[in-house]
């Protein structure tokens, strides 16, 4: 009985549960305060040693961008006033310095070329491999157009194209070549004449001396082509085009060119050319017509411009084509809305009109 009861005494005591340990709890202030106790037995020394590292390399940053900011050498603005263009290009550039260009008329006659301001003024202190706006006198504006008869044909040219640089009111056209007794480059003629107003835009025409050398050109081949190709090679092209039509038939195409007297090689200038074209045959519900339009004109001693266009009953005015013509028979084509008039101009003046039925 006795040692019942002390087994199942050893037995409650086996069954009475450890007893636990208490967590030892993370405390923030405590982890800092380690930290603090490392850095004290070493760290500091890394520590001081970042940040040394990283105010050398910001010293050298700001080094580097003062150094990229400082700017380009200052230098002296000449004085390029009165000047030609290309004198005072070089003076700019031996400066280090680049010129802007703006052309303007002026009031005082014999400036042409010349600069007559400047900005920044003569002078003045600027940074190297700057800008220097340089305004550049086109001469005197011209009102009514000038008599370039008997003079150089490229001085003509260049004339015309610096007085009018960036203007529509004149378009310097192809130059026509002569044979002539005149020495070769001299305008023989120019259309519009001398004294006209420049008040609307105008196309200016020059026939120039090729000395005793008659101007030859290339003959183009229209073979094929359709009308409004046709019309644009005629102003390309210094030859005589005289145009034929007939009603196309099988194995025509209505519209284009089906016959050609000289389609290749090398011919004087203003030969007479041979062209038959296939036309549609009309109808009673056609809103346009096609045609050719012929006029006798004077003989004259040099090709004269002269201009086609037809307006229709709404008032819109389409040109045909503008080219020279040495005058006698004149022909062109054209497919045009019925009851159009079409207007022939010889060196700018009406000369003969038809109404399109």
């Amino acid at each position: 009985m006795n040692e019942i009861i002390k087994s199942n005494a050893s037995k409650q005591v086996a069954k009475v549960p450890k007893e636990k340990k208490p967590k030892k709890k993370f405390r923030l202030g405590t982890a800092f305060k380690e930290q603090i106790a490392q850095l004290g037995k070493g760290g500091w020394l890394l520590f001081f040693t970042m940040f040394f590292s990283l105010f050398i390399m910001v010293a050298a940053c700001l080094a580097v961008f003062f150094s990229s900011v400082q700017g380009e050498e200052k230098v002296k603005v000449p004085d390029v006033l009165g000047k030609s263009l290309v004198a005072a290009q070089l003076e700019l550039q031996a400066k280090e310095l680049y010129p802007k260009l703006l052309l303007k008329y002026s009031e005082i006659p014999g400036t042409e070329g010349m600069v007559i301001d400047m900005d920044p003024g003569p002078g003045s202190i600027t940074k190297a491999y700057h800008r220097v706006t340089l305004t550049v006198s086109r001469g005197v504006q011209t009102e009514s157009m000038p008599d370039y008869v008997g003079k150089d044909a490229d001085e003509a040219q260049t004339k015309l194209n610096t007085e009018f640089a960036g203007s529509s009111v004149v378009t310097v056209a192809p130059i026509v070549y002569q044979k002539s007794d005149k020495p070769a480059g001299t305008i023989l003629t120019q259309s519009p004449k001398a004294k006209t107003s420049l008040d609307d835009p105008v196309t200016v025409h020059f026939v120039v001396s090729s000395g005793n050398i008659q101007a030859r050109t290339t003959v183009p081949d229209l073979m094929g082509k359709s009308l409004p190709q046709v019309l644009t090679q005629l102003e390309k092209s210094p030859l005589v085009f005289d145009f034929t039509a007939h009603t196309a038939g099988e194995g025509d195409v209505p519209g284009t060119v089906t016959s050609q007297s000289v389609r290749e090689g090398e011919v004087d200038e203003f030969t007479h050319v041979q062209i038959d074209m296939a036309f549609p045959a009309p109808q009673e519900d056609d809103t346009s017509a096609y045609g050719i339009f012929s006029y006798t004109l004077n003989e004259y001693p040099y090709p004269v411009p002269v201009r086609v266009e037809a307006s229709d009953n709404e008032g819109n005015i389409t040109k045909l084509a503008d080219f020279m013509h040495p005058g006698k028979e004149f022909t062109i084509p054209y497919n045009v809305k019925k009851n159009s008039v079409i207007t022939l101009y010889v060196m700018g003046e009406s000369t003969a009109r038809h109404t399109v039925q």
